[in-house]
């Protein structure tokens, strides 16, 4: 999804990345967001989620997306917040969310070890986590995200894979 452009070069950055596969399903599904957390668990930035899911199932489907909608505290965002971290739903392709400022204050990243997560709903509550950790510092790191299921029919769908996360410092 997005681009490395002249200036990120000059600015460390966190990418995401992962092979995103559309599924033929009509509904309940092609649903995900992507977002960092500290160590303690708190939300540092969500860098996307699918339009759909910030602004109309998140209330209506409660098994869409939990842990990301529970870290957002998304009953309490802004419409202008959503409009910043959401989009369409991609088409299949490799997909690569960029991180390289502090949410907070548009400053660097802090260096540190950091947690970054991409969930998605294949199918009503059929929902897979996906889960690593970065260190940003000096120095390039390289991560594969871990995967959690939350049921065993979850295993039968392939619509996010290969998610990996790499901190790239500034040059």
């Amino acid at each position: 999804m997005s681009q490395v452009l002249a200036e990120d070069i000059k600015t460390s950055r966190v990418e995401i990345s992962f092979d995103y596969n559309r599924a033929d399903r009509d509904y309940a599904n092609n649903q995900f967001a992507v977002w960092i957390e500290d160590l303690d668990g708190n939300l540092v930035k969500t860098l996307f989620v699918t339009r759909f899911t910030a602004t109309k199932c998140w209330k209506s489907r409660k098994e869409t997306l939990p842990t990301w909608k529970e870290k957002a505290n998304i009953s309490t965002l802004k419409k202008d917040v959503f409009d910043t971290i959401s989009g369409a739903t991609p088409k299949a392709q490799q997909l690569v969310f960029t991180w390289k400022e502090n949410s907070s204050d548009g400053s660097s990243i802090p260096s540190g070890e950091y947690r970054y997560f991409v969930e998605c709903n294949y199918y009503w509550e059929d929902t897979v986590l996906y889960r690593g950790t970065i260190i940003v510092g000096n120095n390039t790191d390289t991560s594969k995200a871990v995967t959690h299921f939350s049921t065993e029919n979850a295993k039968d769908y392939a619509l996010i894979e290969n998610v990996a996360a790499k901190f790239i410092p500034s040059q």
